[in-house]
């Protein structure tokens, strides 16, 4: 890559985040365990329309399972904060385990209700799968 299509492009990304910062003044840049970044801020909290469903290990059969709202503006995402909320877990034979207090932890952060929602179908399409001498 030339050194100008770099500037460009580092331009580009500098005139978004100006655009973002003004639009959500609480912005911040939040990086995961695998170096995926996010953007988050508390005023987009009650704002929110999407979600995405991520655990938090891809090795353990029973890692925690996080909601990340978000809302899209100027094409980009921007996450609930925290942009990671733990609402339960995977089990060990497949599906998710929802925690019991998933719904209040979500009011607590202010998440509306069409997240609730939409997780609640999440966990309804994700049950666990127990074995018949588990039941």
């Amino acid at each position: 890559m030339k050194l100008t299509e770099k500037i460009e492009e580092l331009t580009k990304e500098l005139q978004l985040s100006l655009k973002l910062l003004d639009k959500f003044s609480d912005l911040e840049f939040e990086k995961d365990r695998w170096n995926r970044v996010f953007y988050s801020s508390k005023l987009a909290n009650e704002q929110v329309t999407n979600a995405d469903f991520t655990h938090s290990c891809g090795c353990c059969s029973d890692a925690a399972l996080f909601v990340m709202p978000y809302l899209v503006y100027e094409e980009q995402k921007i996450y609930s904060e925290p942009y990671q909320i733990i609402i339960g877990r995977q089990f060990s034979n497949g599906g998710e385990i929802p925690n019991d207090d998933y719904k209040s932890t979500l009011k607590e952060h202010n998440i509306p209700d069409i997240i609730i929602e939409q997780v609640k179908t999440y966990f309804e399409e994700n049950k666990p799968h127990f074995e018949e001498n588990e039941v």
